[in-house]
């Protein structure tokens, strides 16, 4: 008699059930599985993607320090290298060839010194043309020392006339004065060695170094 159809009271017997290794594990265990196996496979990827992170991260700061001390650092080159690793933050120290040339390429013709008001003691070199003064970066004499008063652009210029070796000082779009008198509009006043002018609250000394005894562009 078959023990499956035994109505005796007897137990039924006991069935053998494999886990499938296919069968994913929850971590709650609702199939029996305490879920040791899928905790243990989630701890080995987390360590996995933290050294392959770090691996990249390495290889991405190799890679920057060895393009920064060739001078071969490049806005393509960089982005490429750290892009690949993910980095949160990317120190950039810029080399000595990206630094902005600040240094005018022309003879000096002469200088303003701040003898009063912000960036008292400091000197600006002079060269040819037509040197606008001003508070922008753009301007060929910057007085960014924190006079606020000074015009961002063009408050006023100063011009070395080679042939006749003479400077001349115009108003720009602020007052300006020239050893205490205003210079007027549309007119321009010759300078010498010592003249003081003022702007806004900055008060300048005007020292040559060409003039009647010397000019860069002599023949002589």
């Amino acid at each position: 008699m078959s023990r499956f159809g035994d109505k005796s009271g007897n137990d039924a017997p006991t069935r053998l059930v494999r886990n499938d290794p296919t069968k994913k594990v929850g971590f709650g265990g609702d199939d029996g599985n305490d879920g040791a196996t899928q905790k243990i496979d989630a701890s080995d990827n987390l360590i996995r993607n933290k050294v392959d992170i770090d691996n990249n991260l390495r290889s991405a700061v190799n890679a920057a320090q060895a393009n920064e001390n060739t001078g071969n650092i490049g806005g393509s080159t960089f982005e490429s290298v750290a892009k690949s690793a993910n980095p949160k933050t990317v120190v950039f120290r810029p080399s000595e060839g990206d630094k902005v040339a600040t240094a005018t390429d022309l003879p000096v013709v002469a200088w303003l010194v701040v003898v009063e008001g912000a960036g008292k003691g400091k000197g600006i070199a002079l060269s040819y043309g037509m040197q606008k003064i001003g508070r922008e970066a753009s301007q060929n004499v910057v007085l960014d020392f924190g006079d606020e008063t000074i015009s961002r652009e063009h408050h006023a210029a100063i011009e070395y006339d080679p042939k006749t070796r003479t400077f001349y000082l115009s108003k720009g779009e602020n007052l300006v004065y020239l050893n205490g008198a205003r210079v007027g509009q549309g007119s321009e006043e010759n300078l010498s060695v010592g003249d003081m002018i003022e702007i806004g609250n900055t008060k300048l000394k005007f020292m040559p170094f060409c003039g009647p005894d010397f000019c860069w562009q002599s023949d002589s």
